[in-house]
């Protein structure tokens, strides 16, 4: 057996005899991977671990916050005060009437621009891989016809923004207003 072959076959599920010398500690790699895989080559599923956990990280105090502010707002919607000149119990909460058409529209628009910055991205990551290619003399990938998908993100955006601005408005004239 040739000394690539024996470092192969504890990959294979055969044992290798014990090292000695060489430097090291002897102790090899603790990562579970054999010892001719080099170091750089990506562990996808530790990658994958820690992004669900930073996910789950990012996530919890985002949570939180609309845990209380329902919170906050139930109690509010239930808050009832004493009135001492009439010695009566007064509920201050006035609902408000909420332009709905608007809203949903609102939420169209900004569901669409996510889906068009994906794009957008896929489109830009897409062309950052083919550019070596594309610089090779002789080599063409053909007369591609590229969508701004990060130009309709762009005006997507300003129009969700302008919704809103026209959703406070509507909220405003309604007699609903922020102090």
């Amino acid at each position: 057996m040739t000394p690539f072959s024996t470092r192969h076959s504890r990959y294979n599920g055969a044992s290798l005899p014990p090292r000695t010398g060489g430097g090291d500690d002897g102790g090899g790699r603790d990562d579970g991977m054999p010892d001719f895989v080099p170091n750089f080559i990506p562990n996808y599923g530790e990658r994958l671990r820690r992004a669900r956990m930073g996910l789950a990280v990012a996530m919890t105090p985002i949570i939180m916050l609309f845990v209380s502010f329902t919170a906050v707002y139930l109690v509010r919607r239930g808050f009832v005060s004493v009135d001492m000149s009439e010695t009566a119990y007064v509920r201050s909460w006035v609902p408000v009437q909420l332009p709905w058409t608007l809203l949903l529209v609102n939420t169209a628009v900004l569901i669409i621009s996510s889906f068009t910055i994906d794009l957008a991205r896929r489109d830009i990551t897409r062309e950052a891989a083919l550019a070596p290619v594309q610089s090779i003399p002789g080599i063409s990938l053909g007369d591609e016809r590229h969508f701004p998908w990060l130009g309709l993100t762009t005006v997507l955006g300003l129009a969700f923004l302008a919704g809103q601005l026209f959703v406070w408005s509507k909220l405003s004239a309604g007699g609903f207003h922020l102090a």
